[in-house]
């Protein structure tokens, strides 16, 4: 591995840690009925966002490319298969702004996740807080195979899913993309 993927990794390592960490007090303080910071989540969800695509760009990969095929994956696997015919990475493919990506999120969770979408807000937040926590371990185990693959797109996909369990309606701002084609 090349210093500069290790640097990437540990800022990434860092950052998705600390968002973590927002998270995991968030839901501690709510269930101990203890002063909760909505914005500190709001600030996570951006944190995680940002973290792929930095990662993404330090690795010389397109995050939102990932992120589609990521979604084709967990698609392709559901049990009753492509449902109303909708395909989240196709969707992805086309999507400009968060908002876009957002709206497709949330109907990729709504048809293939109802078991995770249909949880309480407090206990969708400890399931996010569960699968980020495994972000952090996969970046700390440093395998650029596994983090291309499925770190980068997770963070993108955790990133957007926070901000929709936390009521926060991502803006129109286009997202930034790298079109070129995504390498190993």
């Amino acid at each position: 591995m090349m210093l500069t993927e290790q640097k990437a990794l540990d800022r990434a390592l860092r950052d998705v840690a600390s968002a973590t960490a927002t998270i995991a007090r968030y839901c501690d303080y709510a269930e101990h009925v203890e002063a909760t910071d909505g914005a500190a989540l709001v600030a996570a969800a951006e944190t995680l966002r940002k973290a792929a695509l930095r990662l993404a760009e330090d690795l010389g990969v397109d995050a939102v490319g990932l992120y589609g095929q990521r979604l084709d994956v967990v698609e392709r696997r559901y049990v009753l298969g492509i449902v109303d015919g909708f395909e989240g990475g196709a969707h992805a493919e086309l999507a400009e702004t968060w908002r876009d990506l957002q709206l497709i999120q949330g109907r990729h969770d709504r048809l293939y996740r109802p078991d995770v979408s249909g949880l309480s807000r407090a206990d969708q937040l400890r399931h996010l807080c569960i699968h980020t926590a495994k972000l952090v371990g996969a970046l700390a185990d440093a395998d650029l195979d596994n983090i291309r693959a499925k770190v980068v797109p997770d963070l993108l996909l955790f990133g957007i899913k926070l901000s929709t369990i936390v009521g926060e309606e991502l803006d129109s701002s286009v997202v930034p993309r790298d079109n070129a084609r995504v390498r190993k």
